[in-house]
């Protein structure tokens, strides 16, 4: 009845589309109504007596066979003038599409439904008779929707989208019944050589530029690919990944609009390679995580130096700029920097210190060849397209290289050394001499900035006593004391010599604690000492407007080392009473020669302090002594009083001489 009905309305329908051939609903419906029929009529007379699911499979059949009938007649109707038959040439096309869609969305829910509910996406499992047969007859039905197309002459973008589809699909069903079972992987790796021969048939088969469609299938089968692989971790998965960045970077050569896309090419290829050695890792048992973070680090070493020393070829082949190439290089060189960081701090097998010491060699020459001005020269850093390149300058580079090293160096002796006592006694002056042929060599002839090198070279001997301040015997310290005193000389640079000057306070301070010999004066003596040197030579204290400023900071430092002296003699031996006179007698002597007068007032105060405790200990000791002093002085203070009154005019000229003088003084 339902078939009866549809065929009754289809041929009154086409009466009325003949007598008003152009209104634009009657084919329409006339079409609808007769393909309705066909199907209702299959059904019942066919499809009804077949059993589950033979019934549902031969379905897609007969859709497959209508869609292709309509093709056909589309095709035919197509050259004819009469405007009735071009309006049922374009509604056969447009229903042929209706259907060929609707029983491509079928196979997919198929597929989805086959995959996710038996297999829970990720499994592998044998295809069960049911789902077999569907998906013999659905190949057949796909075979059939693809023989139409090649009817057409002229393909719309539709058209080929329509076609990558059901290509699609005929190869996940056919990959599915060849291996009898349902494998994610299978079906990705097949998306991905799809891929690939899409983008080699879009490429060499519409020249001079392909359909604009063809930009876009092979992208859409990597990325289909690229899912399915990635829902188990496999062997494939990165070579999947890289061949998917291929396949994009060969894309974004063709016009300029797709040129972003080179961008997620590249981020496919690392990824790749980061995944393949991701897999082997998983595959090897023992190893410490260290060692893996190393080998990651060394792949992002690796890739990094690539583009730095193929960046021309990579340029010519895959259209980039030399401002997109020296950017990924460089955050190739950050990740690595970042892994291998980290992989010090997770530690290492013994085979995994060497590695990580290769990774850490990589880096360092990548940046020592980028810091090069004949690698790399500055007026050579901007592309042809006139932008500048981001990069950091040529000092910077050197500068990350070299304190590379100077982390790297350390850990590996640390790690690989047996025996670390000799190297902690006599490191450092090994360092020392390195440090002087590293400061000697023409790096600037070389094409390297000669600042980093000599201020690294500088600091490489501090840093090595550091490390080993609780071992480094006294004469290497004195000795690497003396190394920055003569770099100072050569240099021309005086506030290194403070360097020299603390070695050799810490070498003091170690030998007296060693004797026992340690006090309150020498502690004195080192810390004025040392003031006084700075203040003489150090650049800041030598201008005038700071002249009160360091008279009185040369008194507070020749004070202390008075002072402490004093404060000594009360508490050791009264031989100290002589040794802080002498003291104090010899600022006042070095105050009259250097005619500074810091020296003089601390040495004379000095004096006259230690002088009157002296006469007061004296006095504690023998009252006698009070009497004498007093006459004595009684005697002197008449003295003095008669000779001032007879020569008052020449002490006032020699009182105001001596002020004159000293207000010339330092």
């Amino acid at each position: 009845m339902a078939t009866l009905s549809l065929g009754i309305g289809a041929g009154l329908l086409f009466l009325h589309s003949c007598r008003w051939p152009t209104h634009p609903a009657l084919p329409a419906l006339t079409v609808g109504f007769a393909i309705g029929g066909l199907h209702t009529a299959a059904i019942w007379l066919w499809l009804m007596s077949k059993p589950w699911p033979d019934n549902i499979a031969q379905l897609f059949l007969v859709m497959a066979l209508v869609a292709a009938a309509l093709s056909l007649l589309a095709h035919l109707l197509h050259r004819q003038a009469q405007p009735l038959y071009q309006a049922y040439g374009a509604t056969f096309h447009s229903w042929c599409r209706a259907l060929a869609i609707s029983l491509s969305l079928g196979l997919t829910l198929l597929i989805i439904v086959a995959y996710g509910f038996g297999l829970n996406y990720r499994a592998i499992g044998a295809i069960s008779p049911a789902i077999k047969t569907l998906l013999h007859y659905g190949a057949a039905a796909t075979t059939l929707l693809l023989t139409r197309l090649f009817i057409r002459r002229r393909l719309t973008n539709l058209d080929y989208w329509e076609f990558a589809y059901e290509v699609g699909l005929l190869v996940t069903m056919g990959v599915s019944l060849w291996h009898q079972e349902f494998n994610p992987n299978t079906v990705g790796i097949a998306m991905v050589t799809l891929g690939l021969l899409a983008q080699l048939l879009g490429s060499f088969t519409h020249k001079p530029q392909p359909h604009p469609s063809w930009h876009y299938i092979p992208l859409a089968y990597g990325a289909l690919g690229l899912g399915l692989n990635h829902l188990t971790f496999t062997t494939v998965t990165g070579l999947s990944s890289m061949a998917v960045g291929m396949v994009t970077l060969a894309i974004s050569r063709r016009q300029q609009t797709l040129h972003p896309l080179s961008y997620g090419g590249l981020g496919l290829l690392s990824l790749g390679a980061y995944e393949l050695v991701v897999y082997r890792m998983l595959q090897t048992s023992g190893g410490k995580l260290g060692d893996g973070l190393t080998l990651l680090g060394l792949i992002g070493g690796a890739i990094a130096l690539l583009y730095l020393l193929g960046q021309r070829w990579i340029q010519r082949q895959f259209q980039l700029t030399l401002t997109e190439i020296s950017i990924v290089s460089l955050l190739h060189w950050l990740l690595s920097i970042t892994l291998t960081a980290i992989a010090m701090i997770s530690g290492h097998s013994q085979i995994g210190v060497w590695l990580w010491l290769g990774v850490s060699t990589l880096l360092t020459i990548y940046a020592w060849l980028r810091g090069n001005h004949h690698w790399l020269p500055a007026d050579n850093a901007t592309s042809e397209d006139g932008q500048s390149i981001p990069h950091l300058s040529h000092n910077q580079w050197t500068w990350s290289g070299l304190i590379i090293v100077t982390i790297a160096i350390p850990y590996g002796i640390a790690q690989l050394w047996p025996n670390l006592t000799l190297l902690r006694e006599w490191g450092a002056l090994v360092v020392g001499g390195l440090s002087f042929i590293i400061h000697q060599l023409p790096w600037q002839r070389w094409g390297w900035s000669i600042r980093p090198w000599h201020r690294m070279a500088l600091s490489w001997p501090i840093l090595a006593v550091f490390l080993s301040m609780t071992t480094v015997t006294t004469q290497s310290l004195l000795l690497i004391g003396a190394f920055y005193a003569v770099m100072a000389k050569r240099t021309q640079t005086k506030r290194l010599s403070y360097l020299s000057l603390g070695l050799l306070n810490w070498s003091l301070l170690r030998y007296l604690l060693e004797q026992g010999w340690l006090t309150v004066l020498w502690l004195g003596i080192m810390i004025g000492a040392s003031a006084l040197y700075i203040l003489d030579v150090d650049p800041r204290w030598q201008p005038t407007q700071t002249r009160q400023e360091r008279h009185r900071l040369r008194c507070f430092a020749t004070l202390l080392i008075g002072l402490t002296a004093i404060f000594q003699a009360e508490t050791a031996a009264p031989l100290i009473i002589v040794l802080s006179l002498i003291v104090s007698f010899g600022f006042i002597s070095l105050g009259l020669t250097t005619q500074v007068r810091a020296y003089l007032y601390s040495g004379t105060l000095t004096f006259t302090l230690q002088i009157l405790r002296t006469v007061t200990l004296f006095i504690n000791t023998d009252s006698r002594l009070l009497w004498a002093i007093g006459i004595v002085l009684g005697i002197t203070l008449i003295w003095v009083a008669a000779t001032f009154e007879a020569r008052r005019t020449q002490i006032s000229e020699l009182l105001s001489k001596w002020s004159d003088m000293l207000q010339n003084w330092e």
